[in-house]
Parts: C-alpha cells; sequence; structure tokens
C-alpha cells in the first residue's frame, strides 16, 4: 500500500501498472472507473469488486490488433476505427470504448467467457451492405451481427456503449449482462435489439437494464435463453415486429420465469 496525498479534488499516489491502490472516491450510481494522469496522459483506473482500485494492463488500439487479448484491457483512442468483421474478444478481456471513438466492425465472443465491453462510444455496421447479406445463408448471415456469440458464451458483460445501423443482428447469443446500452437500427429487416446468451453451462440469470432499443425487429426476445432473464428501466420501439418475447408457442415448459419491470413500449406488440 502507497499513501495518497489528497488536495483540491485530487489524490497523488504512484501506482504500477498491474497494481493496486485503495482509496474511496464519491462516484455516480454504477460508474466503474475514473481517469488518472500519467505522465501527461490519460490511464484507465478500474474500481474492484472489493472496492479498492487498480491500472489495468492496457493496449492501445493502432490498426494492428486483430483481439483483445486475454488477461488485458483494450482501449480505442479518439477517432473512427474500422476492426472488420468478428474481432476477437477472448475470455477474460475488456474493450474500452470511450466516447469520442466511432468504431465499425463487430466483435467476436464465441467460446469466450468473463469479457466486458464498456465505454460510451459506437460500434457500428454501416460499412456492410444488408442486401448482401440477405443474400446468404442464415448461418452466415448471423456473422454479421455487431456482437457475436454462441451457446458457449457466458458472463459476458456489454455496458455503456451504442449500437447503430447493423446490417443483420445487433446481438447473437454473445452477452449476458446488457447495462446502459442503445440500440438503433430501424432500417433493415432482421436488425435486433437484446439476444441474450443462453448460458447452458452455469444458469447465470441474464439482465437487460437501463437500455433502449429503436429497431425494425424484435426489441428483446428472451424465448431461447435457458436461465431466468430480467428486463428492468428500458424503453423499447419496434417498427414491424415485437417489442417483447417471452417465449414461443408451443412450446416446452422449462419451469424458468422472466422478470420484466418498469419497461415503457412504443408500438407494443408480445407473444
Amino acid at each position: 500500500r502507497r499513501a495518497s496525498g489528497v488536495g483540491w479534488g485530487r489524490s497523488t499516489f504512484t501506482i504500477m501498472a498491474g497494481g493496486r491502490h485503495d482509496c474511496t472516491v464519491d462516484l455516480p450510481i454504477g460508474a466503474r472507473l475514473v481517469y488518472a494522469r500519467t505522465s501527461g496522459e490519460h490511464a484507465l483506473v478500474e474500481r474492484l469488486e472489493d472496492g479498492g482500485w487498480r491500472i489495468p494492463l492496457v493496449d492501445t488500439y493502432n490498426g494492428t490488433q486483430t483481439k483483445a487479448a486475454a488477461g488485458r484491457t483494450l482501449v480505442f483512442p479518439a477517432g473512427i476505427h474500422d476492426i472488420g468483421r468478428l474481432f476477437k474478444v477472448e475470455t477474460g478481456a475488456k474493450v474500452f470504448v470511450p466516447g469520442d471513438a466511432w468504431v465499425t466492425g463487430s466483435f467476436d465472443y464465441r467460446g469466450s467467457i468473463g469479457t466486458r465491453t464498456y465505454g460510451h462510444g459506437s460500434l457500428s455496421g454501416e460499412l456492410v451492405d444488408p442486401a448482401y447479406v440477405r443474400t446468404l445463408p442464415y448461418d452466415e448471415q448471423v456473422l454479421y451481427s455487431l456482437l457475436v456469440g454462441d451457446g458457449a458464451s457466458s458472463n459476458n458483460v456489454v455496458e455503456g456503449i451504442t449500437l447503430v445501423d447493423s446490417p443483420f443482428y445487433s446481438n447473437y447469443y454473445g452477452i449476458t449482462t446488457y447495462r446502459n446500452i442503445d440500440v438503433f437500427g430501424p432500417w433493415w429487416a432482421n436488425t435486433n435489439g437484446f439476444f441474450p446468451a443462453q448460458d447452458y453451462a452455469d444458469g447465470n440469470k441474464s439482465l437487460i437494464d437501463n437500455c433502449c432499443a429503436f429497431v425494425m425487429d424484435d426489441c428483446c426476445d428472451l424465448s431461447e435463453y435457458t436461465g431466468a432473464p430480467k428486463v428492468s428501466n428500458s424503453l423499447f420501439g419496434t417498427v414491424a415486429a415485437a417489442t417483447l418475447i417471452v417465449a414461443y408457442w408451443p412450446g416446452r415448459d422449462y419451469g424458468l420465469s422472466s422478470v420484466v419491470e418498469n419497461v415503457n413500449a412504443i408500438a407494443f406488440q408480445t407473444y
């Protein structure tokens, strides 16, 4: 532990990358990071589950990376970045997209667990022609989603970012927890809102909280989720489909429950 000097709203201390420092910071509810000024530059400082703080092992995106490496935090600097399709997010990796970053392409969570993608920036599918995607078999179409997962994806968290203009689904089975996510895609058929990871292995509960979706297709589809999902404090609007799907009929009764509370729906349909 290292001592801190506090004055004029600042806490001054020295910490090595990967090290930690314990302090108390008054942040808005839900906030998990602050900025630290290090050698004239800003670096991320993350809050730990036990209340401490840590400077993560950071990689800054420079256009050459093809993945977010396990155990590290990939940070996108300000500007526009084309990562291409299916940019791999490895197990335990974190991706930080700040508000002044616009990322085009998609993230691949297939087979990955325990990842976190967060920030206030945007992920866009604008560079892919939706008309071309419509010509492909379904198994290939889903790989043009912005967030791509599979039945093995689990405990992956997405917070704060905006998903816009996906050429197919906005997300496909890859994410367990969504917080403060905005999804905009009212232009193309099949552009959905939230499609939680199935969580076959551990039965974790999916959470969709404080989110917004305005899309052409289904806003929130819980019908193929095998846990007990909760949707809360959200706003959904659809152009031509369902705002909320709890289950398809007829279908097997798995004895599971879904909780939906404080959700506003526009052009509401449910089935």
